[in-house]
């Protein structure tokens, strides 16, 4: 189990630790906010944050999530209500939300078992190999 201790600048033999990749620092110091300002959104923020999300990595790289982007504030507030009745969500001037695409799932599915099987070809021994 690692902890923060274990991500600080000695070894847990006392001997100097080398410095921390910049991901993993930024993994263990992010925090989560729920007190929103006013300010609008730079657009080019969203679309980093939206470029950043579409290439993460997935389970074979299948992707299998519809990302909403919300702004109204109706719906951020129907939303704040579904969400467990937390009412940070409709203070904020965007949400991306994150879904399960199940209809994805099985097309997917279909296409990568059918990719699967074109994949294949015959050796002179006619077993089929994947290539």
């Amino acid at each position: 189990m690692i902890n923060n201790k274990s991500m600080g600048s000695e070894n847990d033999d006392g001997t100097q630790r080398g410095e921390m990749n910049d991901v993993i620092k930024q993994l263990t110091e992010r925090k989560s906010v729920r007190v929103f300002t006013d300010r609008d959104i730079d657009e080019s923020i969203v679309s980093d944050i939206l470029l950043a999300a579409v290439n993460a990595p997935t389970a074979g790289n299948q992707q299998l999530y519809t990302i909403l982007r919300i702004s109204d504030p109706d719906i951020l507030a129907q939303l704040a209500e579904s969400c467990d009745h937390q009412p940070f969500i409709a203070k904020g001037k965007l949400v991306l939300l994150f879904c399960a695409d199940c209809l994805n799932m099985s097309s997917r599915r279909r296409f990568w078992c059918s990719d699967i099987r074109q994949s294949s070809r015959k050796t002179e021994k006619n077993r089929s190999v994947p290539i």
